[in-house]
């Protein structure tokens, strides 16, 4: 499904980050999905984690909305900077911003 949103409605407005399954993560604002947060396993036994951001139209010039870090804290910290770049985007654009539900 999706639907259209101001892109300033989550001024100031908090992540939450919502365990689903073990080191998997629903990451919401505002009560919408915004993405992902999931540890995945790689080669020799290392674990990365991995983040995605799912919920807004990310144009192609912001690409890519995803990545890999070492820690969960920093794979916070590396969507909620993509997810501000995105931000900073749509309000830009001066109207509301495709988002899948």
């Amino acid at each position: 499904m999706v639907s259209y949103i101001f892109p300033d409605r989550f001024q100031g407005v908090p992540f939450i980050r919502k365990e689903i399954a073990t080191n998997d993560h629903c990451i919401l604002i505002d009560g919408l999905v915004a993405g992902r947060i999931v540890s995945q396993s790689r080669s020799h036994g290392k674990s990365v984690w991995f983040w995605t951001v799912t919920g807004p139209y990310i144009p192609s010039e912001l690409l890519p909305s995803n990545g890999e870090t070492d820690t969960l804290e920093e794979a916070q910290e590396a969507f909620r900077a993509k997810f501000q770049q995105w931000q900073a985007w749509a309000n830009a654009q001066g109207k509301d911003a495709l988002w899948h539900a």
